[in-house]
């Protein structure tokens, strides 16, 4: 008998140690297994981090692009000023501005003199480097509340915002001798530019906003017309 119960504990001992090992075995498993599982989150929160990182970084390469797309949509490409498209917006609603407040507004339209002969004779690089220099002399002459733009060609078109007549003619032959004094000669030995400019103010007989923008046409070819280099002016002016 008492060898019959040592040979019974000894198998319920090694039955109990076979159990604890295999226990000891499974939890190894299951610890493994954790651990992989816990491997595969890592690297999925990983990728998933490096997605959003990747996924902030285009939507700020679209903003990005879109506000150029939208620059690009606005600005002239050559000149960097307003291009026609958004020059005939901002005309609308200058003159709707203008009509509901009552306020003064004059367009004027410039015209670099000659200008197909600057191509003929010193390059159509020269030509655009004087487009471009154009444009900034108007930019630099007139108020930060006034609109520049580039009609078409060699021909501008300036808002000049709470501008009476008095107010646009002094500012039409500032652009005027603004240019004509301008060092042309680095650019192009022999260069000399100058510019035509016709104006219109608002009044009461101005139809429409394209109106106001054909008065000014009509003065600037009075201008051109009068041997060029000059200004004309059309509206109410002070008595």
């Amino acid at each position: 008998m008492t060898t019959l119960l040592v040979r019974a504990e000894a198998a319920e001992a090694e039955r109990e140690a076979e159990i604890h090992r295999l226990r000891h075995v499974e939890l190894a498993r299951l610890v493994a297994e954790l651990e992989e599982a816990n491997a595969q989150l890592a690297d999925a929160n990983a990728r998933l981090e490096q997605a959003n990182q990747e996924k902030e970084e285009l939507l700020v390469q679209l903003a990005r692009r879109a506000r150029e797309l939208d620059r690009m949509a606005r600005e002239d490409a050559l000149t960097g000023v307003a291009n026609r498209r958004q020059m005939s917006e901002r005309l609308v609603a200058e003159y709707v501005r203008a009509l509901r407040f009552e306020r003064p507004l004059a367009a004027v339209m410039v015209d670099a003199d000659g200008f197909t002969q600057v191509n003929d004779r010193f390059s159509h690089a020269v030509g655009d480097e004087v487009l471009r220099r154009l444009a900034r002399i108007l930019v630099e002459s007139c108020h930060a509340v006034d609109v520049v733009g580039r009609w078409g060609g060699e021909e501008f078109l300036v808002l000049l915002v709470e501008a009476r007549y008095e107010a646009a003619a002094r500012v039409c032959e500032k652009i005027r001798r603004a240019v004509e004094g301008y060092a042309w000669d680095p650019i192009a030995p022999g260069l000399s530019v100058t510019v035509s400019l016709g104006f219109a103010t608002l009044t009461s007989q101005t139809a429409s906003a394209e109106a106001l923008v054909g008065a000014a046409d009509a003065e600037l070819y009075r201008a051109k017309r009068a041997g060029r280099n000059r200004v004309s002016g059309a509206g109410e002016a002070a008595p």
